[in-house]
């Protein structure tokens, strides 16, 4: 929930940085970019989204205890009583401030609704 205030992603990448200078045995002063292409690892934003989608998919498939399962809204599909283009996505839950529009629900909506339907569809990211 709280992976998106400021000093948790600053501790978190200072970190991230300290064990790619440790594995490579660079300099201090490397780039960050540089460390990663060089280890062919991803950015430390990319690996939470990933794993944010994940237990998402799990969610909606419902391979989780059912209180996690009933978090997720329905479509919007399901809500209208017309033909709809983003029939398939699901619906937003409203956040009233940027801390609760940035947690986990609300933000892996709408990671998981920028998805396309194939990669929806097939269960694992």
């Amino acid at each position: 929930m709280w992976a998106s205030s400021h000093c948790v992603k600053h501790f978190s990448l200072e970190r991230d940085i300290h064990i790619l200078i440790v594995c490579t045995c660079s300099f201090r002063n490397t780039s960050y970019n540089k460390l990663l292409d060089e280890l062919g690892w991803a950015s430390l934003e990319d690996r939470r989204k990933y794993f944010r989608l994940s237990t998402f998919a799990k969610m909606v498939n419902k391979k989780v205890p059912e209180y996690l399962s009933n978090m997720i809204p329905m479509t919007v599909g399901a809500r209208a009583n017309h033909n709809l283009r983003n029939a398939g996505n699901l619906s937003l839950v409203k956040a009233n401030h940027v801390k609760t529009y940035n947690s986990f629900i609300p933000k892996t909506i709408r990671e998981w609704n920028a998805l396309g339907n194939i990669r929806k569809n097939l269960g694992r990211l």
